[in-house]
């Protein structure tokens, strides 16, 4: 499957500034940021899970990318339908023991309002900034912190 429909909305210096600030926010918190974005539920997906939401592809995909198996248990992902425009955050236990769900409807909301207007890079950015600042106050980096998952944006 090829991911180059991710070039008609953000090009090459868009993935890198949205990765330089994922970086940037994991050095001020201990949690590990994650941006998957997919172009689209597949139609076998569709036949197999028909009334499955986007929270249901949302942990399929955390599991997938590690997320849940960060030491701390701090990984958050941010997972993006990109041609469906629908948005999910999804939280590991320990920042899900700090903060509910609700909390990250700001951030959906930012996407959604961002993408609206055709401004994907920014939208992206001030997601991953919002998250930033929520957990690096509960959450802040440690001495011993470690990368443990790539800043790189996973396109599917």
């Amino acid at each position: 499957m090829s991911v180059d429909y991710i070039y008609n909305y953000l090009d090459d210096d868009d993935l890198i500034l949205i990765s330089d600030e994922i970086r940037n926010r994991e050095k001020l918190t201990s949690a590990e940021i994650v941006l998957s974005i997919k172009r689209n539920i597949s139609i076998l997906n569709r036949l197999l899970h028909p009334r499955s939401g986007i929270d249901f592809y949302a942990k399929k995909e955390f599991y997938r990318l590690g997320a849940d198996r960060t030491k701390d248990k701090t990984g958050i992902l941010i997972f993006i339908l990109f041609e469906e425009r629908k948005f999910y955050v999804l939280a590991d236990n320990a920042i899900n023991q700090v903060f509910s769900q609700e909390t990250w409807t700001s951030v959906t909301e930012t996407i959604k309002t961002n993408f609206s207007q055709g401004m994907f890079a920014e939208g992206l950015v001030k997601s991953v900034s919002i998250i930033g600042e929520i957990l690096e106050n509960n959450f802040p980096i440690k001495p011993d912190d470690k990368n443990e998952i790539s800043n790189k944006i996973i396109i599917t």
